[in-house]
């Protein structure tokens, strides 16, 4: 303690350097220190202090022992106790863009359908899958995987409200992954829209390196083929997790249409191509009308959403669960995000990177702990995602 800014020392105690039983002692500065109040010196180090939720007692068959089994836990077992644990990382951050439609797909095992947390939109119907069954995408909770059975093929269908105003653009992303590529170019996603010329578009997809290209088909009311766009895409859209972004824009007397990769980590690759005519709206996210072939189980889907724009930075970090993000920039965004009060002593951009949702790790302060591995399906840790 100084006298002013920059001022002469008045105090100067250093406890640590006291033998343990001490009960006074002058520091450096001549000022004299002595204990009260049941204080006292010691060169304990406390590793844990906890509370003691139960005592429980046991005894022996005989009844000639007896013990108490105990566990201790921090404060913050009893603080969190009914308190709901934080959503994935892309279910929280999402819904904050607005989007016409979303649907989390992150439905437990027994469900039947996938529901929506935005207002006014109803839930995604989903059939022949096995429900929260794919759990390698770290930004995620588990997600649906196509199985289809004889007969029985899996049909997705969800309503898209109308905007509150007329459009001059819109889109619709989600994320896949399918492991094996497939031997035949199939539908994966087929949106329907009203008001404009196309009704019905196509989106399949396929890889080069099997002889397949991916395609976009543009079909108008009647069913008639407006436009067919073949796509070189490669073997790095399967065996991995994709973010897709289908986009569709008024540009002049032509409609603007065109389709981003993105793997989870990755660079983007897309192309866009042009027809005559205009947009309309998005009024529905579909499987293709006969449903998905068997030749796709495996398949799993996740986040799907439509936008009133052909642009949106909802899944801008948040797909990759923020990985790299620093210790002190995830707690402010957690924090601000829960409208908790935050104080951060030091700089927050200079703090370790932490990895996604699980446990971090840097290569300086933290190089004791494990790092995550692939396809772990732990929660954050601790609910830092």
């Amino acid at each position: 303690m100084r006298s002013g800014i920059d001022g002469t020392v008045v105090a100067a105690p250093d406890f640590t350097g006291q033998p343990v039983g001490t009960t006074s002692f002058t520091d450096s500065a001549g000022r004299a220190w002595t204990l009260a109040a049941g204080a006292a010196i010691t060169d304990r180090i406390v590793r844990f202090e906890g509370e003691v939720p139960e005592w429980p007692p046991k005894w022996s068959t005989s009844e000639k022992d007896a013990w108490t089994p105990i566990m201790a836990a921090g404060i913050l077992r009893r603080l969190g106790q009914g308190a709901k644990p934080l959503a994935s990382a892309l279910r929280r951050r999402i819904p904050s863009y607005k989007p016409l439609a979303y649907w989390p797909m992150e439905e437990g095992a027994s469900s039947a359908q996938a529901s929506s947390p935005i207002a006014g939109v109803g839930p995604l119907r989903l059939s022949n899958v096995t429900w929260a069954q794919a759990n390698t995408l770290a930004s995620s909770d588990p997600l649906p995987v196509l199985a289809a059975s004889t007969g029985q093929l899996p049909v997705m269908m969800g309503r898209v409200p109308a905007p509150s105003t007329s459009l001059t653009s819109w889109s619709v992303q989600w994320m896949y992954r399918l492991d094996t590529l497939p031997t035949t170019r199939w539908t994966f996603m087929r949106v329907l829209s009203t008001g404009g010329t196309v009704r019905e578009w196509l989106i399949q997809f396929g890889s080069t390196t099997n002889g397949l290209s991916s395609r976009i088909i543009a079909k108008d009311d009647d069913g008639n083929t407006l436009s067919t766009q073949d796509i070189a895409t490669g073997a790095d859209i399967f065996n991995r997790w994709q973010r897709v972004n289908f986009t569709v824009a008024q540009q002049g007397a032509n409609v603007k249409f065109g389709i981003v990769w993105t793997d989870v980590g990755g660079d983007p690759g897309g192309v866009y191509f042009t027809t005559p005519g205009t947009i309309g709206r998005p009024t529905a996210v579909a499987s293709p009308a006969d449903g998905y072939a068997s030749a796709l189980n495996g398949l799993a889907l996740g986040h799907l959403s439509v936008w009133p724009t052909d642009s949106t930075a909802a899944y801008v970090n948040a797909v990759d669960a923020w990985a790299g993000e620093t210790a002190g920039a995830r707690m402010r965004r957690l924090t601000q995000e829960e409208g908790v009060l935050l104080s951060i002593v030091g700089t927050r951009t200079t703090r370790c990177p932490w990895g996604p949702r699980v446990r971090p790790r840097c290569s300086t302060c933290c190089a004791s702990a494990p790092r995550p591995t692939a396809g772990s399906s732990a929660r954050p840790w601790p609910d830092v995602s």
